[in-house]
């Protein structure tokens, strides 16, 4: 698909790492909205609730570090 859409060379490779990593964690985020499914179902919306919460805030703090951490490499270059 990477080669359809014309990726070539170094864009190529960093791709396919990508989609790799992505995609063999996809698994994870199809079980978390079965259970979330499943636990509402049941009536309790609060702790699906509560662990989105928790973490996408997680997600965001990692993220403010990715993006400082590659500024830095950056700055390096």
């Amino acid at each position: 698909m990477l080669r359809f859409i014309g990726a070539q060379d170094e864009v190529y490779d960093f791709a396919n790492q990508y989609l790799i990593l992505v995609g063999g964690f996809l698994f994870l985020q199809a079980l978390s909205n079965a259970l979330t499914g499943i636990i509402r179902s049941h009536g309790l919306a609060k702790p699906p609730m509560l662990v989105a919460i928790c973490v996408n805030s997680v997600n965001i703090v990692l993220d403010i570090f990715q993006r400082l951490w590659i500024s830095l490499l950056m700055k390096e270059q």
